[in-house]
């Protein structure tokens, strides 16, 4: 299968840090959101119907690069319409309208370079540490041996058999599997290794049935499927009782 690709400028901005622009599926009224910012700290966010670029609000640039951008999500993993992004170590929120609700200093030494907001919880990579915060209070970490470039946060199983699981992309070749159980109890060292080969750069899952796939991609510039999740489910006591 071919694919004819053609460009077309949508709007114009400061250059754009690594994860600083998120795409929202496509809604209802076939209108698909996109939110942009850029290294002069400026927030655009826009909406694309038929090609065509509506503007939903766009910030004064302030407060420094912003360096990740991303939409909230809900307790389910469902995408709201919230905007979240870091500058530096502080992250803020705003709502599809423009007006900021949310502003926490994390209190990190390293600069966010990738993070997640999961209803109440709170998901930073800063350097080779993964930071978890509950409703902004410290929550649990895990420092790696080498620099985390990516991670995923997703459900195993439903209902009260569900486990939440981190997927890191490690600069050490490796993605690792985090069970937020064994980290909480401060069991860090119940960790699954997969060796992938080259410095993974991004990592994502999607549902396939009744089952969570990953990918990963490199800094090789290859795109893969890994057997990650799978090896994960069958060294942990607690997964088994997902199968």
């Amino acid at each position: 299968m071919e694919l004819e690709l053609r460009r077309k400028e949508l709007v114009q901005m400061a250059p754009l840090n690594r994860f600083s622009a998120c795409v929202a599926p496509t809604g209802k009224k076939a209108t698909q959101k996109v939110a942009v910012g850029d290294t002069a700290g400026c927030v655009h966010v826009f909406s694309m119907k038929n090609q065509e670029v509506s503007t939903s609000f766009k910030s004064v640039a302030s407060g420094g690069p912003v360096g990740c951008l991303t939409f909230g999500l809900g307790k389910a993993g469902e995408q709201t319409d919230k905007v979240f992004y870091s500058q530096d170590a502080t992250l803020m929120g705003q709502t599809k309208k423009g007006k900021q609700f949310f502003k926490f200093a994390t209190g990190l030494t390293d600069r966010v370079g990738r993070f997640c907001v999961r209803s109440m919880d709170i998901y930073c990579a800063a350097n080779c540490s993964l930071v978890h915060f509950a409703n902004t209070k410290d929550g649990w970490a895990y420092n790696c041996e080498d620099r985390v470039d990516d991670f995923e946060v997703f459900m195993l199983g439903s209902g009260d058999a569900a486990t939440e699981v981190t997927a890191l992309a490690c600069a050490d070749k490796q993605v690792r599997l985090l069970r937020r159980s064994d980290l909480q109890r401060m069991e860090a060292g119940r960790v699954e290794n997969v060796p992938v080969g080259a410095p993974v750069s991004c990592v994502t899952t999607y549902q396939a049935g009744d089952k969570v796939r990953d990918n990963v991609g490199s800094d090789a510039g290859t795109a893969a499927a890994t057997s990650a999740i799978d090896a994960f489910l069958t060294t942990t006591d607690a997964s088994r009782q997902l199968l």
